[in-house]
């Protein structure tokens, strides 16, 4: 005999897993609008800045390598 299928509990399962999603989406809706009063929202200013501060530790490691610095342990240690 084939097993019975109960066709309210892929209802239910279903609408749970909606439920979940919508939830999900929701809490991404509001921490979108929180980004945005905060002024992150559409403003790629923090991007540059970033950019320009990764320029210039690259820029200071590039001159410490070319400098020719030597260890900074004495010799006799």
């Amino acid at each position: 005999m084939a097993p019975t299928v109960d066709s309210y509990w892929y209802l239910a399962k279903g609408a749970e897993n909606l439920r979940l999603r919508l939830q999900d989406l929701e809490s991404a809706q509001e921490n979108e609008n929180h980004a945005q009063s905060m002024g992150a929202g559409r403003s790629r200013r923090w991007l540059w800045l970033m950019l320009i501060f990764v320029m210039i530790v690259a820029a200071l490691f590039l001159l410490y390598q070319l400098s020719g610095a030597t260890d900074a342990m004495p010799s006799s240690w």
